[in-house]
């Protein structure tokens, strides 16, 4: 990991013409985003920064960069981007969008038609402007593999509910930290993606018996619900899961003080559950 100390971005990045990977991540760079649009060979664009430590103006240059794969925008602050939400679905090629822990404004509606039709990874974990209507506008992202909306809490579970239904390609999903009340059997059951392989609902208030709808996450790797104190699985539905999940290990309800997952949904290794709270959790060994 590089570390400028607080330096500013260098400008004269803009002029690398030819440039179709630029990596910035966590660089230590402070102060303005220069404005990339004369990058429009660029797949890859990494800017996630620490603390907010970069800011835009605006985000119109993006829109120049008409090949744009990757976009890590994470803790930025794109406050002053009042048009950060046009801008980007105005990138039809974006595959994975990650704005984590961002400064965005309230995007108000009506929202503009869904143009992301390549998107596979959406992370916009803990921001609190992530609307009912961009869930339901979310259920658009047919293509969707990933999506992390973990502390948000600023969304209820009827749009949720709308855009689980639509998303029938999802394999991982963070819902963790986000107060969610309701029946679990409320949520599951408008889970349309038969090949969804990591659950993270960590966190919430979600109460009520795990459903026997988990027979048909045949593919279900990853179950954490830890910090629901009101959900309960019952002993015949987990015996019936066992012999047709990809499931290997079953860990029941106990005290644990850690627990490795292989493949946690954030690929940081965040599959570590603290010490002392009762949960369930399907893992692959």
């Amino acid at each position: 990991m590089n570390n400028f100390s607080g330096a500013p971005v260098p400008t004269m990045i803009a002029s690398l013409v030819h440039l179709e990977y630029l990596n910035l991540s966590k660089a230590m760079f402070d102060g303005p985003i220069p404005q990339f649009g004369n990058l429009s060979n660029l797949h890859y664009l990494d800017l996630h920064c620490f603390l907010r430590d970069l800011y835009v103006d605006n985000l119109d240059w993006l829109s120049r960069i008409p090949s744009l794969k990757y976009l890590d925008m994470s803790s930025v602050d794109l406050s002053k981007a009042t048009n950060w939400f046009h801008v980007i679905n105005s990138i039809p090629t974006l595959e994975v969008l990650r704005l984590s822990n961002a400064v965005q404004p309230y995007v108000p509606s009506p929202l503009p038609p869904f143009n992301l039709t390549a998107i596979a990874t959406l992370e916009l974990s803990w921001n609190s402007n992530i609307t009912s209507t961009m869930l339901r506008w979310l259920s658009n992202a047919t293509s969707l593999e990933y999506l992390l909306l973990s502390g948000c809490g600023s969304f209820t579970m009827e749009p949720l509910q709308v855009a689980l239904a639509s998303l029938i390609n999802l394999k991982g999903l963070d819902l963790s930290y986000n107060s969610l009340e309701g029946e679990i059997l409320e949520l599951l059951n408008n889970v349309s993606s038969r090949g969804l392989k990591q659950l993270d609902l960590r966190w919430n208030y979600l109460s009520g018996d795990m459903p026997e709808t988990l027979q048909s996450l045949r593919h279900l790797e990853y179950l954490d619900l830890s910090g629901n104190s009101n959900v309960s699985v019952l002993e015949d539905v987990i015996e019936r899961l066992q012999p047709v999940a990809e499931l290997h290990h079953l860990r029941p309800q106990d005290r644990v003080a850690s627990l490795h997952c292989e493949k946690p949904l954030r690929g940081e290794g965040e599959g570590s559950m603290a010490a002392g709270w009762i949960y369930y959790i399907f893992i692959m060994s």
